[in-house]
């Protein structure tokens, strides 16, 4: 007689689909853990912390944002997107300013300083990434770029729907 496995454990014999869950999972985690510790954003190479990072890339590209739609992008709340945002003021990297059309808000744009420390990080990254991707034939590099775009995208749904199943 067979046992049912407890409630939200994974059954003795795995179907396909979870067991490339579990990998996909593992993989992107170890992803994360080595962009997060490794990424030539770090503080180290360009006296700003990985949030910052963020928060200047976001402004950079996408700028003027107000402290609201740099904490959607970031994924995090006002009062870190605000930190960030602060810090980079106090380094000459960003500015800020009143909205022109709600004065409640904050509008931030990067400084010429700051539009040249993200080319400098970004081709950084770029640089890098180019090096891995050499290994790999076109369809693979377009296939693997289109999947995690899509789990991304599925992800960010996900937390900003507020529909993800609990931990």
């Amino acid at each position: 007689m067979q046992l049912n496995p407890p409630r939200g454990s994974l059954p003795v014999h795995p179907s396909p689909i979870a067991r490339d869950a579990e990998e996909l999972s593992r993989a992107l985690e170890d992803l994360a853990r080595v962009y997060q510790l490794q990424d030539p954003r770090q503080t180290c190479s360009y006296g700003i912390n990985l949030t910052e990072c963020y928060a200047l890339e976001a402004v950079s590209r996408d700028g003027p944002l107000t402290i609201n739609e740099i904490a959607a992008r970031l994924s995090v709340d006002k009062a870190t997107a605000s930190r960030a945002v602060q810090s980079l003021a106090q380094k000459g990297y960003a500015r800020s300013r009143v909205h022109p059309e709600d004065s409640r808000a904050l509008q931030v744009r990067a400084t010429a300083a700051g539009e040249r420390l993200y080319e400098r990080i970004h081709a950084a990254g770029r640089a890098l990434h180019r090096r891995i991707l050499e290994e790999f034939a076109p369809d693979v590099r377009q296939a693997a770029t289109l999947l995690l775009r899509r789990i991304v995208d599925a992800e960010v749904r996900c937390v900003t729907s507020g529909s993800c199943e609990p931990c």
